[in-house]
Formats: structure tokens, C-alpha cells, sequence
């Protein structure tokens, strides 16, 4: 009167520790997606703020000046000092366009290894006297 073993046979613990391991992977890879996403929402928070400041760049830039002489200035934003920006104003592209024609663009970065983060570009015309 033993008892029966074969009709009650569980895992072993070979199996067991594979299935841990198996586990384990899975889980290690999702925590590294989870920290690379972390990483992509931060940049893209980053470009954002970025593009919101080469816009206010932009059209501080077109008030003070609506058909600005070629020139190139640089700063810091005021409101948020990580943050950099460059303006330069160039003549028309061609001998006849010159007088009439200015492409302003406007580059805001964070990081000085991609100081192309965000760029603006824009033409203005010379205003009819």
C-alpha cells in the first residue's frame, strides 16, 4: 500500500530553474526598453521646447526687425538658460534678389553636440515703401 507516484509527478527543479532563467531574459529586456523610452520621451520634451523657443526666436527676431540687414547673433534663452540660439540673416540668393529678399533662419540647441537640433527657416521680402 505505497503510495503512487507517476500519477502525481510536478516540475523539476532543472525545469524550474530554466523557466526562471527564460523569465529573467524577458524581464531584462523589457527593463531595457522601458529605460531607452525614457531616454526618447526626455529628447523628444527636449526638441519640443525647442522648436517652441526657435519660434519665439523667430518672430522676436521679424518684429524688431521686418526686413533685418545680414547679420548673425547668438544667446542664451532667458526663460530656460540650457538652451542656446544662433540667428543669421542672409541676402537673397541671387544678384538680383539681394536688395529684395532675406532667408532668416534660427537654430535653437541644448546640447552642443548637435547644435542642428531645431532650425527654422524663412524668407522675407522687402516691404513696399
Amino acid at each position: 500500500m505505497g503510495s503512487d507516484r507517476h500519477g502525481s509527478r510536478g516540475f523539476t527543479l532543472i525545469e524550474i530553474l530554466v523557466a526562471v532563467a527564460i523569465l529573467a531574459t524577458a524581464l531584462m529586456g523589457l527593463l531595457s526598453l522601458h529605460g531607452r523610452n525614457i531616454q526618447v520621451v526626455a529628447y523628444d520634451q527636449q526638441l519640443s521646447r525647442a522648436t517652441l523657443y526657435a519660434q519665439q526666436v523667430l518672430t522676436r527676431t521679424l518684429v524688431q526687425f521686418p526686413f533685418p540687414d545680414p547679420m548673425e547673433e547668438s544667446g542664451t534663452i532667458e526663460e530656460d538658460p540650457r538652451f542656446q540660439w544662433h540667428v543669421r540673416v542672409n541676402p537673397g540668393p541671387t544678384e538680383d534678389l539681394e536688395e529684395e529678399l532675406r532667408e532668416i533662419q534660427v537654430r535653437v540647441f541644448w546640447d552642443l553636440t548637435d547644435p542642428d537640433a531645431v532650425m527654422l527657416i524663412t524668407h522675407v521680402r522687402k516691404p513696399d515703401a
